[in-house]
């Protein structure tokens, strides 16, 4: 699942308004080939992590974007939005939910437009239809 959007990209301050900004996350794992330090607003400049299969770990996907692209507070609810969309399918409708990850790449397409990718762990379990087929 892929989604693109077109906004543009400032060097503001990362403004976490969450309640919980004091509690220090786990760190999601960085995926090899990708940057390892935030360039901020760079074209071109692509960043990947990978994260776990627990509910919680969509807050933290959230928090890293917000980290690694440092938009503005406006421009960051846009990318959380859709990064919460995407990753909550990949939780509840693939293996990504089932003991597996999800892993979300992040791409400077141009100076005004992000690429945003969940990749999930592929198909889940079949589970049997409450009616017949």
């Amino acid at each position: 699942m892929t989604t693109a959007t077109r906004m543009n990209t400032m060097n503001a301050p990362i403004q976490d308004g969450c309640a919980d900004a004091e509690v220090t996350p786990a760190l999601p794992h960085r995926v090899p080939g990708y940057s390892t330090m935030p360039r901020l607003g760079g074209v071109h400049r692509r960043h990947a992590a990978r994260f776990g299969h627990t509910p919680p770990q969509v807050r933290e996907a959230r928090r890293w974007a917000r980290t690694v692209t440092g938009l503005s507070q406006e421009e960051a609810d846009v990318i959380e939005l859709v990064l919460s969309e995407l990753v909550t399918n990949a939780l509840r409708h693939t293996a990504s939910g089932q003991n597996g990850h999800f892993t979300v790449t992040i791409a400077y397409l141009d100076s005004d437009v992000i690429r945003l990718a969940v990749e999930d762990a592929g198909p889940g379990m079949v589970r049997s239809l409450p009616f017949p087929a």
